[in-house]
């Protein structure tokens, strides 16, 4: 393991915004790691390769985040077996103007909500 050189400060490295990424080499190796050209942030290659959160498939896995959800948009409601762009989802959040499919939610989150009555299901 070889000693990281750290550029900037831990201040600086989250208001970093990455624009450049090189492959990291200590000591002539690759360490298979990246860094930040700006701020020497390192990052591994998983990390690097992962599509950022707004690409990535999410889903509601929490009573907690259910019920924020449906508390701050009107807008939404929680239907079962939505038929979706190829896709079945057991339970998810849709929107009540068009019926799009806003987020999925996991299936044991959704019955436990309708079962403790925390969310009025038809």
């Amino acid at each position: 393991m070889g000693i990281r050189f750290v550029r900037g400060s831990l201040e600086e490295q989250a208001r970093c915004s990455h624009p450049s990424l090189s492959k990291e080499i200590i000591l002539g190796q690759r360490t298979g790691e990246y860094v930040c050209d700006s701020c020497g942030e390192s990052f591994m290659t998983r990390e690097v390769n992962e599509p950022p959160p707004e690409y990535q498939t999410q889903m509601i896995v929490t009573p907690h985040a259910l019920l924020i959800a449906l508390k701050v948009n009107n807008n939404l409601k929680l239907e079962k077996e939505v038929k979706r762009n190829g896709f079945i989802y057991d339970w998810a959040l849709v929107n009540k103007e068009n019926g799009e499919v806003v987020i999925p939610v996991a299936y044991d989150v959704a019955e436990d909500c309708i079962a403790k009555r925390y969310v009025k299901f038809p």
